[in-house]
């Protein structure tokens, strides 16, 4: 393999490399940078998430969602059909509100988290309502005020930030459209960025190391190749001369004999 050969397959094989990463990232991975604190603890101002964009969101999933032209990283909380309000509990002193879910086509109403909310943060948006009380086993009857009940659209997403108190979701934005979901993060940092360059520098290195070793061997090959032909040229070149030398000896005595004949 010549040198101008080589050049233009280490060229394509960049070149795959950077096409095969632009894709990975338009289609199946991106990268954003966290803004805001809204999802302190988990999530801080500045770091850096990588969502899958072709996963589909679960519950408790935090999400990339497209907003105003703002990518907005919430925890999905809430699908289609699902049952959504707050209740306060003024079971012991000081009154705590509560999140609470009902999943579509379930009995089992859960409490989301145990965040201290105020009357700013109740939801605003406009869907269908229905006024729900709840009584539960270990919380006396008239404990919780009657509320209003938000249930999700269809091919839509509740979604929160984990700090609640500062988080502009869909407490006052409403439910996000699926559509509008960009993908699921699965992984934080910048360690999925040096993994891949990690895994492209190794195999990088084995194509190199492996073509040097090819040509080492090919031109092994050939200083072999040509070393047999010259052992074998200098064999015909002796025998040549043998064959010139036995000729001139035999017509030395040609000569040596007509001499003594005259």
């Amino acid at each position: 393999m010549n040198k101008t050969l080589k050049t233009i397959i280490y060229i394509a094989a960049v070149i795959i490399i950077v096409a095969v990463t632009m894709a990975l990232k338009a289609f199946v991975f991106g990268n954003y940078t966290v803004k805001g604190d809204s999802m302190n603890d988990t999530l801080s101002d500045g770091d850096v998430v990588w969502a899958a964009k072709l996963a589909s969101p679960d519950y408790g999933d935090i999400i990339l969602v497209m907003d105003d032209d703002t990518n907005l990283v919430k925890r999905a909380v809430g699908f289609a059909g699902d049952r959504l309000w707050m209740e306060r509990d003024d079971s012991e002193p000081g009154s705590k509100w509560y999140l609470c879910r009902k999943k579509s086509g379930s009995d089992e109403i859960e409490r989301l988290a145990e965040e201290r909310y105020g009357d700013s943060v109740m939801p605003r948006f406009d869907l269908e309502i229905e006024t729900c009380h709840l009584i539960t086993n270990n919380v006396g009857e008239g404990a919780f005020d009657e509320q209003t009940a938000f249930v999700v659209p269809e091919n839509c997403v509740f979604a929160l930030g984990d700090n609640r108190n500062i988080s502009s979701d869909s407490r006052s934005r409403g439910a996000f459209p699926m559509e509008d979901v960009i993908g699921v993060v699965k992984a934080k940092g910048m360690g999925l960025v040096y993994a891949v360059i990690a895994v492209l520098a190794v195999l990088l290195a084995v194509f190199l190391v492996a073509d040097a070793v090819k040509t080492k061997r090919a031109e092994a090959v050939r200083v072999g190749r040509g070393e047999k032909s010259n052992e074998s040229a200098d064999e015909s070149g002796a025998s040549e001369k043998e064959e010139t030398s036995d000729a001139e000896k035999g017509g030395a005595r040609d000569e040596t004999g007509n001499e003594q004949q005259t």
